[in-house]
């Protein structure tokens, strides 16, 4: 989803719930974060939201929402919706399957690549964006404020 705004990242704020499968399982800290929820901003006015949790008792529809002034966009493993609103006050909405998933190819390209030099698909240039996101929305839940990114 980083990758779907390409305007500079200005900063991300990040915040996170642990406990309840802390207090639920034998590992106690060594387990999964109950919830974690990130504000990424761009220099262009836009943000987004990624929520991630263990804990909804009654989650959003969708793994994927992507929602601007005209419609929306869910996207589930198996299918996906689009919502387009029209001027007069209606919608239309459409949905498909998605196509089955192809997973083998990145890790048989990953393995190509360690054997055969073949070039990556997914090159650390191009993951070097949604990674800093992420290690940003770590220090800020831990720090408790906003940090400005670095690798816009």
């Amino acid at each position: 989803s980083f990758q779907l705004i390409t305007a500079p990242i200005t900063e991300v704020s990040g915040f996170a719930k642990n406990g309840f499968w802390a207090a639920q399982t034998a590992w106690k800290n060594d387990t999964i974060e109950d919830e974690g929820f990130v504000v990424v901003r761009f220099a262009s006015g836009q943000w987004l939201t990624l929520v991630q949790t263990n804990i909804d008792s009654n989650p959003k529809r969708g793994m994927i929402e992507v929602t601007g002034t005209k419609g929306t966009y869910l996207w589930e493993y198996g299918t996906w919706e689009q919502i387009v609103h029209h001027g007069d006050g209606s919608s239309t909405i459409t949905k498909g399957r998605n196509p089955s998933d192809e997973y083998q190819h990145y890790y048989r390209n990953i393995a190509d690549h360690l054997v055969l030099g073949t070039p990556l698909i997914i090159t650390p240039e191009w993951s070097r964006r949604p990674i800093h996101v992420i290690d940003l929305a770590v220090q800020s839940a831990i720090a408790g404020k906003s940090l400005p990114a670095t690798y816009a």
